[in-house]
């Protein structure tokens, strides 16, 4: 079996930042597979395409990235492990161990896993990325008084179960203030904005939305003020303001605009938790 997740330490000094990517995995290990529907399986629909690749520059800017390598559909890894749900509304929220897609297909032809292959999933897969991560926070916090934890996400433009509507280019979330300083999200917020005032920077500015429809999954409401000095944001982002529009494929002309505008995002964020008192 392959590590349920890969982390890229940087290459320079550490910056007091570790983007997380728990939703970007598209393997399915075969004996789950062979629980599954294969067919809506294997579109993967709800997987954050690329994710991982976009943040590729943080290895060589002092940044730490983790990423999964399995399919949330294995696990989800931004799921509370009790089973308590994320929004009190109309949504639909899938679960620990998702029984359908956003798109309301079955991902079981019949029921779906028992409690005890849902622990054993929980003991493979997701706590060895809580682990892992928690440890990466807590080791740049021995050397720095703050640090953040950046939950990396993407999402289709229009997902009907979620909202009508469709969402905007990007969703900053912290918990309506509660996981980070308010210093940190106002920076984000405005470099998130305003992407022409990057280095390099050209194109249309983004329409950045503040905890709505999106405040953070459980990564960042559970790690984000945990400890001392511990801060994490939530940034979702439709999937097509970086890949072509069909939503499969991999557009380097606009990945290469919203790196430059995420690396400098996260350097100006790097300034801030170093003034933090």
């Amino acid at each position: 079996m392959d590590a349920p997740f890969n982390i890229i330490r940087p290459k320079t000094t550490r910056r007091p930042i570790v983007v997380s990517c728990p939703h970007s995995g598209t393997q399915i290990p075969v004996d789950i597979l062979r629980q599954m529907d294969g067919a809506v399986a294997a579109k993967l629909d709800d997987t954050d395409w690329f994710v991982h690749d976009l943040y590729s520059f943080c290895q060589s800017m002092g940044i730490t990235l983790i990423h999964a390598t399995y399919s949330r559909y294995v696990v989800d890894l931004n799921r509370d492990p009790s089973g308590l749900i994320l929004y009190a509304d109309a949504r639909t929220e899938t679960t620990l161990v998702p029984q359908k897609t956003f798109g309301g297909e079955s991902l079981y032809p019949d029921h779906g896993p028992d409690p005890q292959e849902i622990q054993s999933r929980v003991k493979i897969y997701y706590d060895p990325y809580h682990d892992a991560l928690r440890s990466l926070l807590h080791e740049l916090r021995n050397s720095h008084r703050h640090v953040l934890l950046w939950d990396a996400h993407s999402i289709k433009r229009h997902v009907p179960s979620v909202r009508a509507e469709p969402f905007s280019d990007m969703i900053l979330g912290d918990q309506m203030g509660k996981t980070a300083s308010p210093l940190l999200t106002q920076a984000a917020l405005t470099s998130l904005r305003h992407p022409n005032s990057h280095e390099g920077g050209q194109g249309k500015s983004f329409d950045v939305q503040h905890n709505h429809p999106f405040m953070g999954g459980y990564i960042t409401r559970h790690f984000g003020q945990c400890a001392p000095g511990i801060h994490a944001l939530q940034l979702e982002m439709s999937q097509d303001i970086y890949m072509d529009e069909d939503g499969r494929r991999r557009d380097l002309t606009k990945e290469g605009k919203v790196a430059t505008m995420l690396a400098s995002t996260l350097t100006k964020l790097s300034s801030v938790l170093a003034s933090l008192p």
